[in-house]
C-alpha cells in the first residue's frame, strides 16, 4: 500500500493531459525562432546534417541532446571534449569548472538547441502545486511536474549549469544553424 498510492498517483498526473482534465500543466518553451526540428528523427536528422557541414576533425558537446546524439555520434565516430559524457554528470561546481576547462581546451564544437541558450532558458520552477495537489505530492513522493521535489531539483539543476552557459555566451559563437539546432565554436577559431 505505501509504494502503490504513490505510483498510482504519479501514473494519474502523468494521464491528466491526455484525460483533458482543466488542471494546469508546465508547457514547453515556444521556440525563439524560426522552425524547430520536431520529433527525434527530425532532431537527430538535423544533428547529422550540423556535423556534416562543420566536420569531425574537433570533440562535440551536445548541450542537452543526450538522448538524440549518442547515434549521431556511433555514426560519425565523434569524440567527446571532456572526461563527463554528459554536463549534469559534473554534479558539483568544480566538475563544472573542470567540464569548461576540457571543453575550453579541446576546442569543441557545442551544439545545441538556440532555444536552450536564449535568456531564461534554466528556468526556475517557482509555482508549485495548491491545495489538494501540494498535498498530495507531499505525501507521495511522487516527482509530478509541480511537486516539490521537482522544484528543488530543477533550481539546482539551473544553478549547476548558469556557469556552463555564461562560459558559452563569452567565449563561443555561432558557426552553422539549422532548424532551431545551433553549432557554437570558440570565438578564436575558424
Amino acid at each position: 500500500m505505501g509504494m502503490a498510492l504513490p505510483m498510482q498517483y504519479h501514473h494519474f498526473t502523468q494521464f491528466m493531459p491526455f484525460f483533458g482534465f482543466g488542471w494546469s500543466v508546465v508547457a514547453a518553451p515556444a521556440p525563439d525562432s524560426g522552425v524547430e526540428a520536431g520529433g527525434s528523427e527530425d532532431i537527430e536528422g538535423t544533428l547529422r546534417d550540423v556535423v556534416r557541414q562543420v566536420g569531425v576533425d574537433r570533440p562535440y558537446l551536445m548541450y542537452e541532446l543526450d538522448y538524440y546524439s549518442f547515434p549521431v555520434y556511433q555514426e560519425f565516430q565523434l569524440r567527446y571534449p571532456m572526461y563527463f559524457p554528459q554536463l549534469i554528470n559534473a554534479r558539483t561546481y568544480e566538475g563544472m569548472d573542470r567540464v569548461i576547462s576540457e571543453v575550453r581546451k579541446s576546442g569543441a564544437i557545442v551544439v545545441a538547441r538556440t532555444r536552450d541558450l536564449g535568456p531564461g532558458s534554466l528556468r526556475d520552477h517557482s509555482e508549485g502545486s495548491e491545495g489538494v495537489w501540494a498535498a498530495l505530492d507531499l505525501v507521495s513522493g511522487a516527482l509530478t511536474a509541480n511537486s516539490p521535489i521537482v522544484l528543488v531539483l530543477s533550481a539546482n539543476r539551473a544553478r549547476l549549469l548558469a556557469p556552463f552557459l555564461d562560459f558559452l555566451h563569452a567565449e563561443y559563437k555561432p558557426l552553422y544553424e539549422q532548424d532551431g539546432i545551433v553549432a557554437l565554436t570558440q570565438k578564436s577559431t575558424r
